[in-house]
């Protein structure tokens, strides 16, 4: 999978998974739910998963869009 530069300067990276529809629209769902993005969503959820599975947080995880950032640093996981 290639990494495509970010629009944030270089602090993110650009990636294409493949999901089958049912999970997008879930995903979706609960985005809207709780007033993210789907970005802000999955970056959000790939922390809390990752920092469980580790035990230790991700250095510096953040979406591409301002708006993203914003909902990342005032929400809790």
């Amino acid at each position: 999978m290639a990494n495509i530069q970010g629009r944030a300067g270089g602090g993110t990276v650009q990636m294409s998974i493949r999901i089958p529809p049912a999970l997008r629209d879930r995903i979706k769902d609960q985005a809207d739910s709780l007033g993210r993005s789907i970005n802000t969503h999955v970056v959000m959820t790939m922390r809390e998963a990752t920092k469980m599975a580790t035990g230790a947080e991700p250095a510096s995880i953040s979406p591409a869009a301002g708006d993203d950032e914003a909902a990342l640093q005032g929400g809790s996981l």
